[in-house]
């Protein structure tokens, strides 16, 4: 994919491409938000999530800053 979707981009989207991401990662789009909100832990999914970004660049430009 080399263009980023368009609902990726709206305001009240917090992890632009999470949707996407919870697909190639084999997880559900709400367990990756709960675990990406501090509602769930799971390392390795965040590990797995921090390397999808460094492979998409253009949502991980779209990411919030912590």
């Amino acid at each position: 994919m080399t263009s980023t979707p368009h609902q990726s981009k709206g305001r009240l989207v917090r992890f632009p491409g999470s949707s996407i991401a919870a697909k190639d990662l084999g997880v559900s789009r709400a367990h990756l938000h709960r675990v990406l909100t501090g509602e769930r832990e799971s390392a390795s999914l965040t590990s797995r999530w921090r390397d999808w970004l460094k492979s998409h660049p253009q949502f991980a430009k779209l990411q919030p800053r912590a």
